[in-house]
């Protein structure tokens, strides 16, 4: 698309990040958590799982 000098655009109201690279998926991961944690607790794991921070311990790590 850059070489014929095109550009393609979405228009979005929502949040949006790209996960080109394993740090932005880590960033997009965290954002999300902290959104779901407003807006809908619910869907969050409650009884399985502990998380701190920006940090995901599975139970099953020693």
């Amino acid at each position: 698309m850059a070489s014929e000098s095109v550009l393609y655009a979405l228009k979005t109201k929502r949040w949006w990040s790209q996960t080109k690279t394993a740090a932005a998926v880590l960033y997009a991961n965290r954002h999300y958590l902290r959104l779901y944690h407003i807006s809908d607790p619910s869907r969050l794991c409650h009884d399985r799982a502990q998380i701190i921070g920006d940090v995901f311990i599975d139970p099953t790590a020693e």
